[in-house]
């Protein structure tokens, strides 16, 4: 490792779950893991059996698998280099003129696996990600991109250059991972030969969608290392901006989050700013408890959750709070986070359970439910349940009186 570990952990206070390594090569790292995290919370992966085999009779109770990783389960040529460290599944690139008594001495064929088959296998939480794999390391990402939200830290071997032919490039890694949160912090090069290592870990994000004036952000800033606040009024919005003008830790735009595709759509802009909503109803029907509530027809920029995500990375929380816009906003997601959170209210269960099908389609599978909005409050792990029960509970409420949040894992 071209990075010290343990400079890494103390600058930024590493606490580590669980560690998948992938390109074993002789578990080398193993001594240093082990000051922070016992054996049996580390899995190791690597290509050649003779390693996995050696690694074996070297250390007891090791969590070593034997595979090949790719983004897509496919035959490959498997390339055996003469130094051991430089075999991989692509040919030499510039490695041949940077390293030229480096050579391949044998090649076989073998099917791929993806890390998201191999990982569920293993009762550990990870968080800690080291990939050492000749080139390939985009595709192994690719290949647990579900695992993603889960992982906080990442250390790759990069490259700068086509030291192998068709690798993937530092500047290719970094775009896919900003999607995911993580940004470069570090980077360690052998400048004379265009790879080096690199570590990646995550800012601390949330989505307050719905923000009005800011108190939800305001309570919870200190949480995360910072808050996009979207609110959808313009009047409003301005209020927001101001109140956060000279804090960087806290982006506000002005949005209404639906699955409009980009287009602009109608907003019912209420006198009480905290009833304006994309959802007519919620104003005008006899069944809500602000029926008869005046407003005005205004046209509101939209953009998606998912675009959200692209431009600012996937946060750890996204809330939600847009007065019976719950589901347009909800449904323009189509991947699953950390961790959500929605209004709901006992007149809309309709609306409600739209939410909860579209979540749990998408992959959340734990839900509680809150009564009222305290705003730093938060769930347990013990208190979720499954989305069935949580719909018996809401029918169970009383019309225009309960009201709150449900929480989604």
């Amino acid at each position: 490792m071209l990075i010290s570990l343990d400079d890494l952990v103390k600058k930024y206070s590493i606490k580590f779950n669980g560690i998948l390594h992938i390109g074993a090569h002789h578990c080398e790292e193993l001594e240093l893991y082990e000051k922070y995290l016992q054996r049996d919370k580390i899995l190791w992966i690597e290509a050649l059996q003779e390693k996995v085999n050696h690694c074996n009779s070297l250390y007891p109770n090791l969590l070593i698998e034997q595979a090949v990783i790719s983004d897509k389960e496919e035959i490959v040529t498997f390339n055996v280099s003469n130094n051991g460290q430089s075999s991989s599944i692509l040919e030499f690139g510039l490695h041949s003129t940077f390293h030229p008594h480096v050579h391949y001495v044998s090649s076989f064929s073998t099917n791929t696996k993806m890390l998201k088959d191999i990982i569920y296998k293993y009762d550990i939480p990870y968080n800690f990600l080291n990939l050492d794999i000749q080139g390939v390391e985009l595709k192994a990402l690719k290949s647990m991109e579900s695992y993603l939200p889960s992982i906080d830290y990442i250390y790759t071997e990069v490259n700068s250059d086509y030291v192998y032919k068709e690798c993937s490039l530092v500047t290719e890694i970094d775009d896919y991972l900003k999607t995911f949160g993580f940004h470069r912090v570090e980077t360690s090069w052998c400048e004379n030969y265009r790879w080096g290592d690199a570590f990646y870990c995550k800012k601390n994000i949330c989505f307050d969608i719905g923000s009005n004036i800011g108190l939800w952000t305001k309570a919870n800033l200190p949480l995360y290392d910072k808050i996009i606040a979207i609110e959808a009024s313009k009047g409003v919005y301005d209020n927001l901006k101001i109140n956060f003008e000279n804090n960087d830790k806290v982006e506000c735009i002005n949005y209404a989050v639906c699955n409009n595709n980009g287009n602009d759509i109608t907003f019912f802009e209420a006198n009480a700013n905290t009833l304006s909503t994309l959802n007519k109803d919620w104003l005008v029907s006899e069944t809500s408890r602000f029926f008869n509530t005046s407003y005005k027809e205004v046209l509101c920029k939209t953009i998606t959750i998912d675009t959200l995500i692209s431009q600012y990375g996937i946060p750890s929380l996204i809330k939600i709070d847009v007065e019976g816009g719950e589901f347009e906003c909800i449904s323009s997601l189509t991947r699953k986070i950390k961790q959500l959170c929605f209004e709901w209210a006992s007149e809309v269960n309709h609306i409600t359970f739209k939410c909860i099908d579209h979540l749990v389609k998408i992959g959340f599978n734990k839900f509680y439910i809150q009564f009222e909005d305290y705003y730093l409050f938060r769930p347990n792990e013990t208190d979720y349940t499954d989305n069935d029960t949580i719909k018996k509970q809401l029918l169970l409420t009383t019309p225009k009186k309960e009201w709150g949040m449900i929480w989604c894992k």
